[in-house]
């Protein structure tokens, strides 16, 4: 609760314009992170996500992701309502309720095949909504390249608004969490086996993380965002002068 407590200020205090130097100001602590996060990845769950897939069957593993999808439902809803989004908030409200009912619990995703296809969002959106529109990027253990925006997002997200989490028994919750993690891994299996074959990439941190902002910066904007004044000219100088290095 301290660190969520903090993490809340560092946020109030970053809605401030954010220097080229200030987008990754932690970069020294970001890379043990990241080094962490690649030997964690490749020596633990990759192998366990490895054995998952081959026990598992690719329609049953589908069918976890849907479960789980139909669950972040409704912090949809509830963000896309702190949004003022309130067309989108009926639209994820409206999901829930036919995917929970006709698509057993979530696992057969009905509301797609009628016409409600999935519209994701999140807090760290609705903290940008409510003006914390820059953040310094962070990298987070386990789930890797955030901000510290995004992290709080996640938080409140995950614990406050995941319901999982006020059923059951706490091991029963750390179970659907480990299940979670496993199934979010393995779905971003094709993504990551294309970046470790990537032979250019000469810096995995720098390609990763500006992959991850300029994603994440597109998504808040809802894919209206010109790419091309996401950095400012110094960022870009210092971008293309390392690449060509």
């Amino acid at each position: 609760m301290r660190f969520f407590c903090f993490t809340l200020i560092a946020v109030g205090l970053s809605g401030c314009h954010l220097s080229s130097e200030e987008i990754d100001p932690y970069e020294s602590y970001n890379r043990q992170v990241f080094e962490f996060n690649e030997q964690a990845d490749r020596y633990v769950l990759a192998p366990v996500v490895s054995l998952y897939q081959t026990v598992i069957p690719s329609p049953l593993r589908i069918g976890i992701g849907n479960f789980y999808s139909n669950i972040a439902e409704l912090s949809y809803g509830i963000n896309f309502l702190f949004q003022k989004d309130y067309e989108s908030a009926y639209h994820s409200s409206l999901r829930l309720l036919v995917n929970s009912t006709f698509g057993v619990g979530g696992v057969f995703d009905m509301a797609h095949d009628l016409g409600l296809p999935k519209k994701k969002n999140d807090f760290g959106k609705t903290l940008y909504f409510w003006g914390v529109e820059q953040s310094p990027y962070m990298v987070s253990p386990f789930w890797g390249p955030s901000t510290i925006r995004d992290m709080v997002g996640m938080t409140v997200d995950r614990i406050f608004l995941n319901p999982m989490n006020y059923y059951g028994s706490q091991d029963f919750r750390l179970e659907l969490l480990m299940l979670n993690a496993v199934e979010t891994r393995s779905s971003l299996s094709d993504y990551i086996d294309q970046v470790n074959q990537t032979s250019f990439i000469q810096d995995r941190y720098l390609f990763i993380r500006d992959s991850y902002l300029q994603y994440r910066n597109n998504s808040l904007k809802d894919g209206e965002h010109n790419w091309d004044d996401f950095y400012n000219q110094d960022w870009q100088e210092e971008t293309e002068d390392f690449v060509a290095k």
